[in-house]
């Protein structure tokens, strides 16, 4: 079983020892966190439709969604490319975008495309030569574009975009030699996504968002898990269930 929240904060208000909640721990100190028990450093109401694996799995992946997604100012009847839309934080991207009211495309192997319609994205082929494939897809210009998967497209994100500043990286680190922006929340100063948390917990509970994962793995099968998110398809997230011992 999951623990509920076994202590409360003096500060905190608006939550109860036994309430479920779902979030993340201090990532910009602590990295990150596998662990049944933990201290959380944002947080809200699980929903009620949301597993467990989906919710240990959500915290982290909504903030940077919904951070990216602020700092593109996507908005309802604009287009967004997501570039390496089918993987744990992609996933979850255009999903969030999907519900703002935007025309979400999104790459990914042709392995993944059914994956990407389901989540009502209009899925492209991966890799060199995009605009030509986009094109080819739509007619319409792309307002914006994120660039999830780091494999150096920042330049074909650019020319369909227009200008660099309609794009964002969560990837690229030579982002600024094309004059991209590389978000990295709270440890570069910027406005972090937190609130994303309770909208995504409003659109679980009207079932219009879910946590997609490819495996769940035991506690001891963590260097597994690693192995297995680091090999395609990358396809929603890996889940570690602290709580199972096979």
């Amino acid at each position: 079983m999951i623990p509920p929240v076994l202590e409360i904060g003096a500060e905190v208000t608006g939550y109860a020892v036994g309430d479920e909640v779902f979030g993340a721990v201090e990532v910009a100190r602590l990295g990150g966190a596998s662990a049944q028990y933990a201290v959380l450093d944002v947080w809200t109401h699980k929903p009620h439709g949301m597993t467990w694996a989906e919710a240990g799995a959500a915290g982290t992946g909504i903030e940077t969604a919904t951070r990216a997604l602020d700092l593109l100012d996507v908005r309802e009847n604009t287009t967004l490319l997501v570039d390496g839309a089918a993987g744990g934080v992609g996933s979850i991207v255009v999903q969030l975008a999907v519900a703002r009211g935007v025309r979400v495309l999104g790459t990914a192997r042709p392995d993944s495309h059914e994956f990407l319609r389901e989540l009502g994205v209009e899925p492209v082929d991966y890799g060199r030569g995009l605009p030509a494939r986009v094109r080819a897809v739509t007619a319409a210009p792309v307002d914006r574009a994120l660039d999830v998967a780091g494999a150096g497209s920042l330049g074909e994100l650019i020319e369909l975009a227009g200008t660099p500043d309609s794009v964002v990286t969560l990837a690229d680190f030579g982002a600024s030699a094309y004059g991209v922006r590389l978000s990295v929340g709270r440890l570069g100063g910027e406005p972090d996504g937190v609130h994303g948390l309770t909208s995504a917990t409003a659109l679980a509970d009207q079932g219009r968002f879910h946590v997609p994962f490819r495996e769940i793995y035991p506690a001891h099968q963590a260097a597994q898990a690693h192995e297995t998110a680091a090999q395609p398809p990358r396809r929603g997230k890996i889940v570690l269930d602290m709580t199972r011992t096979s």
